[in-house]
């Protein structure tokens, strides 16, 4: 995910100065720390809507083996040794996503802000089951979402990112699955220490 969001933020570049101006405002208030990963909602949003469109996640997830038969409230059975996995496709479905394959990184901050809690990216639900859900929802969430922020947001005020010329990113679809484009192109180069007014320097030494 970390590579998708990269990709994301160098194809819009127009997301870079309000990331960085976030990024900063947090960190200058509250160090490295979850009360500043918790004040990037921008970048929360960003982080999900490159999740939901990422064709690394395929067409199914969440796949499990049945341990032992399981009938189900209708009355069929799924048989001990049945693959078992999720629809994931409701992430595209415009009546929930508005125009679903755009690219969005305001998308789910305006859902935040409109109160729908759902939308914040450790959150699950019916339409954004990633993570799971119920009592087997992966704990590691938290946990996930703060390191990603964090690595972003050194890169983000550390360096300049940007699709190589000619470049123009696709999502390959393998069966069921997708992955990242493996030929994407970044051109990267190291910012001057001194343009961020020394916050990487001091919270990044």
């Amino acid at each position: 995910l970390f590579r998708q969001v990269l990709i994301e933020i160098a194809r819009y570049p127009g997301l870079v100065e309000p990331l960085k101006d976030e990024v900063t405002e947090q960190l200058s208030a509250h160090g490295v720390s979850v009360a500043a990963t918790s004040g990037m909602a921008l970048l929360d949003s960003v982080m999900k809507e490159s999740q939901r469109q990422s064709s690394g996640l395929g067409m199914l997830v969440l796949e499990r083996i049945a341990s032992n038969d399981t009938a189900l409230p209708d009355g069929r059975v799924i048989p001990r040794g049945s693959h078992i996995m999720v629809d994931a496709t409701g992430l595209w479905n415009p009546a929930v996503y508005p125009s679903p394959d755009q690219f969005d990184g305001h998308r789910f901050l305006r859902r935040s802000q409109d109160g729908d809690k759902s939308s914040q990216f450790v959150q699950s639900s019916p339409d954004y089951n990633v993570f799971g859900g119920g009592r087997h929802i992966c704990p590691g969430r938290f946990f996930a979402s703060n390191e990603l922020k964090l690595a972003l947001a050194y890169v983000l005020l550390k360096y300049e990112i940007r699709l190589a010329k000619g470049c123009e990113p696709k999502n390959p679809q393998h069966g069921f699955y997708g992955m990242v484009d493996p030929s994407t192109q970044l051109e990267v180069r190291r910012k001057d220490g001194r343009a961020d007014g020394g916050v990487t320097a001091r919270l990044f030494a």
